[in-house]
């Protein structure tokens, strides 16, 4: 324990507000899965496991409902990336979980609120092993302290803790050790949005930015994007922002935060359903390329650059 009482932290609280972010759609059944694994933990007549990994397709905002919730249910969350846990020295992933499930145990018990863990992307952990990497000694080390952790949610060595839920998000569960995710220490909830969920999260994100008349086409806006994850959603109303909040501050050459942020805050933001789709057209087109290569420019940069002799 004094070795680890010298680790670096590398988990971080997320405090709850129990207000609702503004706009922000959480699906019922997400939610659910989500409140009936902190409370069947919370029990100590129940067993359920310790353990909710919740898998699905990249971008569909798993982490950030996740987050949500919690926060909605006033339930602290003490936080860790699937890097965090991914390697270094040898046994160090191995004491940062333990490190994190002891101080989760005692900010129950000090701050008198639940407390779930929450490990991000766990299938880029040390835990997950792909065919193109050596299955290593941390591997070993963060398997076996989860599935004690499973077997024995009250004792962290010489430590007597409190149980405290953990729920895992990632795209790819099946690359953990088998007896990890058996039955009884890891419960499994697939999230892979609907045409309806996208239908209401879209709602959620550019309801008050669409006039009231226009509304009403935001369903087919998104059942012609529904391919795209909810994260493509999110980033476009960034962009929709972009040309909005300097169409607000034009004529402001000085970057004076305060005063640009009252602008804006006093400036009606909106925009209507054919630039919402010509933004979203343009964003399709947008991705990681190679410009070390003339295949992967965009369609027509590779003949002008050609023609103006920058080959």
């Amino acid at each position: 324990m004094e070795a680890q009482g010298r680790l670096k932290k590398e988990h971080s609280f997320l405090l709850p507000d129990r207000k609702p972010q503004a706009n922000f759609y959480v699906d019922p059944v997400f939610a659910n899965e989500v409140k009936l694994h902190i409370i069947k933990n919370g029990s100590r007549k129940l067993n359920p496991p310790l353990i909710l990994a919740i898998q699905g397709p990249k971008g569909e905002g798993k982490s950030a409902q996740l987050r949500e919730v919690c926060s909605r249910l006033g339930v602290l969350i003490v936080f860790l990336s699937g890097s965090a846990i991914s390697g270094g020295q040898e046994k160090e992933p191995l004491n940062i979980i333990r490190d994190a499930y002891i101080e989760s145990s005692t900010q129950w018990m000090q701050r008198k609120m639940p407390v779930c863990i929450v490990i991000d992307d766990i299938d880029t952990s040390a835990a997950a092993m792909h065919s193109n990497r050596v299955y290593s000694v941390n591997s070993q080390l963060v398997s076996g302290a989860l599935m004690h952790l499973c077997d024995d949610p009250y004792n962290v060595g010489d430590r007597v803790t409190m149980r405290v839920p953990i729920v895992m998000t990632g795209n790819n569960f099946a690359s953990l050790y088998g007896p990890l995710t058996r039955y009884g220490r890891m419960r499994f909830f697939d999230w892979v949005p609907t045409l309806d969920m996208k239908q209401a999260i879209v709602h959620g994100i550019f309801e008050e930015l669409i006039p009231a008349d226009e509304a009403r086409f935001l369903d087919e806006f998104a059942a012609k994007y529904a391919h795209e994850p909810t994260a493509f959603f999110a980033e476009l109303k960034n962009d929709i922002m972009d040309s909005l909040i300097l169409r607000a501050i034009s004529g402001n050459e000085d970057l004076d935060l305060p005063s640009l942020n009252m602008l804006i805050d006093d400036t009606e933001l909106r925009t209507n359903m054919a630039d919402l789709y010509e933004a979203a057209d343009r964003k399709r087109g947008l991705r990681a390329r190679n410009f070390l290569s003339e295949t992967d420019m965009p369609t027509g940069m590779a003949e002008e650059l050609v023609g103006a002799g920058l080959d």
